[in-house]
């Protein structure tokens, strides 16, 4: 039995309050069709990635509006000078971000990283390392992925492997089509943590250098049948 959008709300209401990383302020929730709108105020970027994180992992959330508030005031109003020092220091301490030629700029609190890696997960940990540091209101992650050349074929069937391995997604309606380095994935899942989980999975294999990602997630979610 489908959940009706009052009980995603609750239930998304109820994971945040359970979450103990997410400190929201004036926090309100709303819902339709599935579709999931978080408003409130934080006082970091990181805390308003967890609300949104907290609230993907809730059956039958089929997307998140991520439309919570970093309060600069709440931050302390910390200079862009601080907060750019702060964040090449989080950079060279972070194992997962190779010791290459990353560039970051900070204005009005916003922060630009660009450069190249080898993997996502790289590209990934530096936005992750950037959101934690405080005064930071935003990120434009413009960091490129740059895999050496892979077939479009190896690509392709590689990735299904790993689907097909995975408990989550074994069962689950997922096509993947590829254009050189691109990667394309369509189809259907049950919640929306597998709709990241495929994604995630998608960019492991070599020769990835983009992925779009245009899975749906069913509007009943496998687990509401216990609800």
């Amino acid at each position: 039995m489908a959940k009706t959008d009052d009980q995603i709300t609750q239930d998304v209401l109820a994971e945040l309050t359970w979450d103990p990383a997410v400190t929201v302020a004036n926090l309100t929730v709303s819902t339709r069709g599935g579709r999931v709108s978080l408003h409130g105020t934080a006082d970091t970027y990181g805390t308003k990635l967890e609300a949104e994180d907290a609230a993907s992992r809730v059956a039958g959330v089929r997307s998140v509006d991520n439309v919570i508030v970093v309060d600069p005031a709440a931050l302390g109003l910390r200079s862009d000078v601080e907060i750019e020092k702060d964040i090449r220091k989080a950079l060279a301490l972070d194992y997962r971000v190779p010791e290459t030629w990353l560039f970051v700029s900070v204005l009005n609190g916003r922060v630009t990283l660009s450069g190249d890696v080898t993997w996502d997960y790289q590209r990934n940990a530096a936005e992750a390392d950037a959101s934690m540091i405080k005064g930071v209101r935003g990120i434009d992650n413009e960091i490129t992925v740059n895999q050496p050349a892979a077939s479009a074929t190896a690509i392709a069937a590689g990735i299904a492997a790993a689907f097909a391995r995975n408990a989550d997604l074994s069962d689950d309606n997922i096509e993947v089509t590829t254009d050189g380095g691109h990667v394309t994935l369509s189809g259907t899942v049950a919640t929306w943590r597998e709709l990241n989980m495929a994604e995630d999975i998608a960019w492991m294999s070599p020769g990835v250098t983009s992925v779009t990602n245009k899975i749906e997630v069913l509007s009943s979610g496998k687990d509401n049948d216990n609800v």
